[in-house]
């Protein structure tokens, strides 16, 4: 049933002292502004008068007069204001200035935090912006994911086939000549050199010409992946030098298999494995083909010189068997003696001998001219190496130009998809287009051009700290140096050879004509037979050698079919897709977070400069169950403090009541307001004003918001009111409600201007007779940034409640509410987070004796 407040007559006419209050019509006696001024506003205009300025207006009050600093913020303190602050303000008795007062001294800095304490904060704020925008962080993460899923099982897959090559000395195989080998190891020309070798085999026109030619020659040749994509890309017609241009460019890649060994790698990319193996097969063998047909070239000069001398040598052993025949079916002679045929035969030694050595000279001779030739063409192989050098410097300029270029082209088909498969629809981009096929074309000719110079200077190259660099000059020297030096040994041997041929010639004069002729050819065809031998067998290893010759590499591994794609390769595109999700959902998160100005949790809105005062769970729950009957009543199912009254939702609104009314200072009219309609302002205030009356307090719940009136939809109050029904024409009535001490006053219509219903004198007149009437008035006011009413409230209020919605309210709003109330002299401004979030709260166990009381009805009149 409704209640009537204590000190109503039974009559029906209601009791003098509960005022049928109005907003319109009821008058009172003026009363000067100062007189109904709040305590807490008169106060600071009472300590600190405005001067006047040079043209007699009033200065503005400073921040400190309204209420508002910008280092506390806004704070709800039993100290701020006197107990004249919370005493019942009267219109008609005015309020003395109080006597000024020491300054308070200034407290103490709060004590250091502990690391664990900031570690436990820290990890505490990392979990809640996780679980803030754990969505956002999951759709970042999904969205990346599954666009390198979608690569790694969409894109087509690419095969890659190769061989490893390497690089070893230009000696035949199976030779141990030394002269072979002294006509081929020149400096400049070892092994070592793979990284020019890796150049002139990646960039060399005839390699990728000729294994252009050999993949078009091929039967099917038109059904090849490469052809197709070249002729797509030059022309329907493909020739050799575009095809070659286009493996070079896209297919073939050749680079050094390692640092430390002298081994280089031909590899090959193609959507079929077969042919990314034909390809580098084919690669392969032809550089070897060009590299053997170079190498034999050295092998030509020393097997001709060789055939020459061994014709030469046979010619002269057949016409001296002939002579000898002669001689000795005309002399008959037949037995010399002992001592002759010893001088004989020592003669014919040494007539070998020095027919070896005066060879030696020869082939030293020889030797030395090809070392003069080679140096006398170092200084024309040193300019090819710089032109090579600085043609290198123009291909990496080339090569960041268009890169730069690129970037620009894909940065404008991400503003233009349309353009992506047609760039030559726009003029930008077809400008860009031409340039970056300028370019290509540029860095194609360089390449061919650093290619050929690098062929022609032999390998040299003076940056390079190898063999092939300046070390080359000084070997070729040493070498000059070396070959005169073993030439002039070989010539001094042939000297001393003689002088002992000629002291074995005097001692045989002294033998008789017959057995010293004799004795001469014998020596003669020994000599030739020896020199035929010799000169035969080093034309038997120069030949083996010009057959065999691997010039500058030997195929260690042969190019195989391969089996399994190398690209894209799925494990690896998933995990780094995984790894870039999360840390780009992790990046998203945080931004967000960072940049989320609105209140999620208590310390953010004291990070704003307020005072939480009070935590509200989310009510959706309770709202689902809908209205709830109450004394035969039904009320609003939010209104748990009366309908689920041991409920843990009931009890923070009874913590709500219970800071704010701690201390000597207590408020006596609170204005709740919210910055935004929809943030639970009424549910709050009426919440707040049962837990308030089912404390023992006479509790008044007036409906300010004339605008869209909510309390009587929240108790369920009828068309007529139960208590203080007034004359015609007024506008304002009393309600008593389901819960004892609890009354209501609202608005019987709504008025054309809400505004006349704030005009100072009557709210103040007004409020000044209810606070003698009531122990707490609630006013619940509109949103504050929407309708300026409770601004016109404020100066008549002791305390405000600025409600925040977890995740909704902006704080920078709330800041904006809490100084234009501030302004109007409302100094004690407090916050309530509703809908926040307390599930670490524990829950409280209910008694026995509080389930009973839970199934009989919440309240009883």
């Amino acid at each position: 049933m409704q209640d009537r407040p204590a000190s109503a007559p039974s009559s029906d006419r209601p009791d003098p002292d509960v005022h049928d209050a109005v907003f319109e019509e009821v008058v009172f006696a003026p009363t000067p502004p100062e007189e109904w001024r709040p305590a807490e506003l008169v106060e600071p205009l009472a300590e600190a008068p405005a001067a006047p300025s040079g043209d007699g207006a009033a200065q503005p009050l400073p921040d400190d007069a309204l209420g508002y600093d910008e280092r506390d913020g806004f704070r709800i303190g039993a100290d701020e204001g006197a107990s004249t602050a919370l005493a019942p303000v009267r219109p008609s008795v005015a309020l003395p200035a109080p006597a000024p007062s020491a300054a308070p001294a200034s407290p103490p800095p709060p004590p250091a935090e502990p690391p664990r304490t900031l570690a436990r904060r820290a990890f505490r704020d990392r979990v809640q912006m996780l679980k803030r925008h754990k969505w956002l962080a999951l759709a970042v993460f999904l969205v990346t994911f599954g666009a390198f899923a979608a690569y790694a099982f969409l894109a087509p897959p690419t095969y890659e086939a190769y061989s490893v090559l390497l690089l070893q000395p230009n000696r035949a195989a199976g030779s141990a000549s030394d002269v072979a080998a002294a006509l081929q190891e020149l400096p400049g020309e070892q092994a070592g050199k793979v990284l020019n070798q890796a150049l002139i085999l990646q960039q060399a026109p005839q390699i990728a010409e000729r294994t252009a030619q050999t993949l078009l020659d091929q039967p099917g040749a038109e059904a090849l992946e490469v052809v197709q994509e070249t002729a797509a890309a030059f022309g329907p017609q493909v020739t050799a030098e575009a095809l070659g241009e286009y493996l070079q460019t896209e297919i073939v890649e050749v680079a050094p298999e390692g640092d430390q060994i002298d081994a280089i790698r031909v590899q090959a990319e193609s959507g079929d494995p077969q042919e990314a193996a034909l390809i580098a097969s084919i690669y392969t063998d032809q550089y070897l083909a060009l590299s053997r047909q170079s190498g034999r070239s050295s092998l030509s000069e020393t097997r001709a010189l060789l055939e020459g001398q061994l014709m030469t040598r046979e010619g002269e052993l057949a016409e001296i068997e002939a002579q000898m025949e002669a001689f000795m079916t005309a002399e008959n002679a037949a037995g010399l003696e002992i001592q002759t045929q010893n001088t004989v035969s020592q003669i014919g030694q040494l007539e070998s001998q020095l027919d070896l050595a005066r060879v030696e000279v020869q082939q030293r001779e020889a030797t030395l001219a090809q070392l003069e030739r080679e140096s006398q063409t170092v200084g024309s192989r040193l300019e090819q190496s710089a032109t090579s050098s600085s043609t290198t410097v123009q291909d990496t300029q080339t090569s960041e130009e268009i890169a730069r270029l690129e970037t620009l082209l894909s940065q404008a088909f991400v503003r233009n998809p349309e353009l992506r498969n047609n760039p030559n629809a726009h003029p930008d981009t077809r400008a860009i287009y031409q340039r970056i096929q300028a370019l290509r074309a540029e860095q194609r000719r360089l390449a061919q051009e650093r290619a050929q110079g690098a062929v022609a200077s032999g390998g040299l190259d003076m940056s390079s700290l190898g063999s092939n660099g300046p070390a080359y000059v000084a070997e070729l020297q040493r070498r000059i140096a070396d070959e005169r030096s073993a030439l002039q040994g070989a010539r001094a041997r042939v000297s001393a050879l003689a002088g002992r041929l000629s002291a074995a010639r005097g001692e045989l004069r002294e033998k008789p004509a017959q057995e010293v002729e004799l004795a001469q050819l014998r020596r003669r065809r020994a000599a030739a037979e020896e020199a035929a031998m010799t000169i035969q067998r080093q034309l038997d290893q120069t030949s083996i050698a010009e057959e065999t010759e691997l010039a500058a590499a030997q195929v260690i591994r042969p190019v195989t079919v391969p089996r399994k794609p190398a690209a894209p390769q799925k494990p690896l595109l998933l995990g780094l897709g995984a790894l870039l999700g999360l840390l780009l959902g992790l990046a998203a998160a945080a931004a967000r977070y960072t940049t989320d100005s609105r209140a999620h949790t208590p310390e953010e809105v004291q990070a704003a400069g307020f005072a939480v005062i009070g935590q509200i769970p989310d009510l959706s729950a309770q709202l689902k169950r809908g209205r709830q009957s109450v004394e035969g009543v039904q009320v609003h199912p939010g209104l748990v403090t009366v309908t689920d009254a041991y409920s843990r939702e009931a009890e923070t609104f009874r913590h709500l009541h219970a800071a704010l009314h701690a201390g000597a200072a207590a408020p006596q009219v609170v204005l709740a307001t919210a910055p935004a309609s929809g943030t639970g302002t009424s549910l709050v205030a009426a919440n707040l004003a049962a837990a308030a009356a089912q404390a023992g307090r006479r509790v008044l719940l007036l409906d300010a918001d004339l605008r869209t009136p909510a309390v009587g939809a929240l108790f369920g109050l009828g068309d007529t009111p139960a208590l203080g029904e007034g004359e015609d024409g007024q506008n304002v009535v009393y309600w008593s409600t389901v819960v004892p001490g609890l009354f209501a006053l609202t608005a019987r219509e709504t008025p054309e201007v809400p505004g006349e219903a704030w005009a100072p004198e009557r709210i103040g007149a007004l409020l000044g007779e209810l606070r003698g009437t009531f122990d707490l008035i609630v006013l619940d006011t509109p949103a504050a940034l929407r309708t300026a009413d409770a601004a016109h409230l404020a100066p008549h209020a002791d305390a405000a409640l600025l409600i925040a919605e977890s995740g909704e309210t902006d704080l920078d709003a709330m800041q904006r509410v809490a100084r234009e109330l501030s302004a109007a002299g409302l100094s004690r401004i407090g916050a309530v987070l509703n809908r926040a979030d307390v599930s670490f709260a524990p829950t409280p166990r209910r008694t026995t004796l509080q389930r009973e009381a839970s199934a009989r009805p919440a309240l009883t009149a």
